[in-house]
């Protein structure tokens, strides 16, 4: 199976900084440790990340750095802007294909129209 990351609209990061370097190391821990919980499961280890467009970039990073170690999980980031824009059957169907749903820094009216989602 190969890993999905849907990075392809964000720039790359630049120079990182020690702040940035170590956000991005506790990102990576925390996607390998949640994608490692889900390893005993049949199904594909889908883990969907709903971020603020602010932290994707970062994000991103952290999860490269997860797919270089295990290749059999597939993670899929979408921003709040790339929600805001779906329809409401394309987010169900995001919601519900996902095994594991991660938001980070998600505020607003996108946090209501998310939680009226039917999650499984």
């Amino acid at each position: 199976m190969s890993s999905i990351l849907s990075a392809t609209h964000f720039p790359k990061l630049g120079n990182k900084n020690t702040t940035s370097s170590s956000f991005t190391f506790l990102l990576a821990a925390l996607l390998s440790f949640i994608c490692a919980g889900n390893s005993h499961a049949a199904t594909a280890n889908t883990l969907t990340a709903i971020v603020s467009d602010r932290s994707a970039p970062t994000l991103i990073a952290g999860a490269h750095q997860v797919i270089q170690h295990n290749s059999d999980v597939q993670i899929r980031i979408r921003t709040v802007s790339q929600v805001i824009a779906m329809e409401d059957e394309e987010l169900q169907n995001l919601i519900a294909s996902s095994q594991t749903l991660l938001m980070i820094a998600v505020f607003g009216e996108s946090v209501d129209r998310l939680l009226n989602q039917r999650f499984p």
